[in-house]
């Protein structure tokens, strides 16, 4: 057997449960006690990983077919295996053996608890089985204690597991979740309850990994768990998370359900403002999709909604909330979104701490920000006393922290305040931001362009993409969209890598007429037409000296076509 078939052979024995066992051996680092318990031991698969770590421990299992394999694992070790079934409490109980269409006894999927129906399996065959609490079995000297890593699997009873743990602690403990609409019978393992019983227990923390649809991912507290997730909860008592806890988050970085495309992403210039950002935007979109799951969009500075719509229309999100400051835009904005499910308008300005603020705004409704211009307003200046509040706070209030899939900030120099006061959204749900970045002084006080690229680096963030460049007079880059995407789930770029093209039926672009606002925008304007004149008239000639040799050729041959003939041939010789 080769190293990968090795490989692919040791992940089938614990189920293709690879990640936990990364983190458990990372964490098995810390652990003071060597010793394990592993409760639902099946064929050893999770009780071999802390053999090879040097713990030893007890298995409990209570399916005969599996105790040959067992006892062949521990065999010349100080570590025992029990046929016992692990409850809350010492008694007599009925366990449900799992088999196939053809009633043959599956390795897994046995439990205390019954599934009248399920597509994977039947519990058509049960044999009696002698329960034990772990509390139980502590007391009257049959386990020891204390215990480094407790490991538990029952199929549907963890909680029961937990309950019955009596004075025995653990240092981690890991239980199985899943939630609802996997296995609706089995409340004893859904996450909640799981959580709730730890957290008495004195485990305030828990690093969870979530799967669903071929995605995974692990959270550190996590707030939630949607229906359909499931995986595993690793708790771990205080002495434990304050000596890992930076190395846990530092791991937490790393790329884990990594964004996924189908083919390459096509980068390309469009003179059609947004038309590329959108394009592209839309594909890391789709690459960065989590567990399947569609998550929130959330567009600080909407304007009339010009970024939201082509997403909501699409359906790509499961909702948006749409922040708008300026009551004008506000007005028009609702009226843009009044037919689009699942979309709220929040007339609310963002920013690193809760209050009011003055929000000036020129006649250029799109340019209206917390802070004042840098330049001379566009006719009369207006303000407004409007709300602000920080980003972290409106989504924990609501108890979506870990719900947003996109995260755009336009609010015209103010950027960096808001970004400051979104922090535990960025960890919690890791999305993809887009922001403006100035590189010219249009607000006073706005944060330039490099000091937010660096605060996204200190944040776990790359700069991914830059579109729609502004340049001024002088051809300087005035502002731009810049995208930024987690390092935790975009660290490696891959080849071939590209140069920004443009479509060939977009090569060259027209302003458009009804939109110049400039003297340089009129002179762009001309300066195309004239070039589109010079083009048209160069093609017409060459079209005019073509038809007027045709024409000739064709009077040629109706006056004498032999004579026309022979001229031909003895050009030929």
């Amino acid at each position: 057997m080769n190293v990968s078939e090795a490989r692919i052979a040791e992940e089938k024995s614990y189920y293709e449960q690879g990640t936990e066992v990364e983190w458990l051996k990372f964490l098995a680092g810390y652990v003071n006690r060597k010793r394990f318990i592993d409760v639902g031991a099946e064929k050893g698969g999770m009780a071999r990983v802390f053999l090879d770590l040097g713990f030893s421990g007890v298995l409990f299992e209570p399916l005969p077919q599996h105790q040959p394999e067992l006892a062949k694992l521990v065999a010349g070790t100080d570590s025992k295996v029990f046929s016992y079934a692990v409850d809350n409490r010492d008694h007599q109980a009925t366990f449900n053996i799992a088999c196939d269409a053809d009633g043959n006894v599956l390795d897994y999927f046995h439990s205390l608890n019954k599934i009248a129906t399920h597509e994977y399996f039947a519990h058509s065959k049960s044999m009696p089985v002698e329960c034990r609490s772990l509390g139980s079995m502590l007391e009257r000297g049959e386990i020891q204690a204390p215990v480094g890593i407790l490991k538990i699997d029952t199929e549907g009873n963890d909680l029961g597991v937990l309950q019955g743990l009596g004075d025995l602690r653990a240092e981690v403990i890991m239980c199985e979740f899943l939630t609802p609409s996997l296995y609706k019978e089995w409340a004893g393992s859904f996450p909640e309850g799981l959580v709730q019983e730890a957290r008495r227990l004195g485990y305030r923390n828990v690093l969870a990994v979530k799967r669903r649809g071929g995605r995974e991912r692990a959270e550190l507290n996590p707030t939630r768990y949607a229906d359909g997730d499931w995986g595993n909860l690793i708790f771990l008592n205080d002495t434990i998370f304050a000596a890992a806890q930076n190395a846990i988050r530092a791991r937490l970085q790393r790329p884990q359900s990594p964004c996924h495309f189908a083919s390459p992403v096509q980068v390309y210039h469009s003179p059609n403002y947004g038309e590329a950002f959108t394009h592209w935007l839309e594909a890391q979109v789709e690459g960065f999709a989590r567990l399947d799951e569609k998550l929130l969009l959330l567009d600080v500075g909407a304007y009339h909604g010009d970024f939201s719509k082509p997403f909501l229309q699409k359906e790509q999100f499961a909702g948006a909330f749409l922040f708008e400051p300026n009551p004008q835009n506000a007005k028009i904005l609702q009226e843009q979104i009044c037919d689009i499910p699942n979309t709220a308008l929040e007339r609310l300005a963002l920013s690193n701490e809760n209050g009011t603020a003055e929000f000036y705004c020129d006649e250029e409704t799109a340019t209206g920000s917390l802070l004042p211009y840098a330049y001379p307003p566009k006719g009369k200046l207006r303000r407004y006393h409007v709300k602000k509040a920080r980003l972290d706070d409106y989504l924990n209030d609501r108890g979506i922290l870990d719900q947003i899939g996109l995260l755009k900030i336009d609010t015209q120099g103010h950027d960096l305040d808001v970004l400051e006061g979104a922090v535990r959204t960025l960890v919690e749900s890791a999305p993809i931001v887009v922001l403006e970045m100035l590189f010219t002084e249009l607000y006073s006080g706005q944060a330039p362009a490099h000091e937010i690229v660096r605060w996204m680096a200190e944040h776990g963030y790359r700069l991914a993409g830059l579109f729609d460049e502004h340049y001024s007079a002088e051809g300087w880059i005035g502002w731009c969209d810049g995208c930024f995407l987690p390092v935790s789930r975009a660290a490696v770029l891959h080849e071939p890598f590209q140069i920004r093209t443009t479509p060939a039926a977009a090569v060259v672009g027209e302003p458009d007429g009804n939109k110049l606002e400039t003297a340089r925008e009129l002179q762009e304007r001309s300066a195309w037409l004239e070039k589109e004149m010079a083009a048209v008239n160069a093609d017409r000639a060459k079209k005019e000296a073509k038809i007027a040799k045709m024409r000739a050729e064709i009077a040629a041959l109706k006056r004498n076509p032999l004579r026309e003939l022979s001229r031909r041939l003895r050009g030929k010789n």
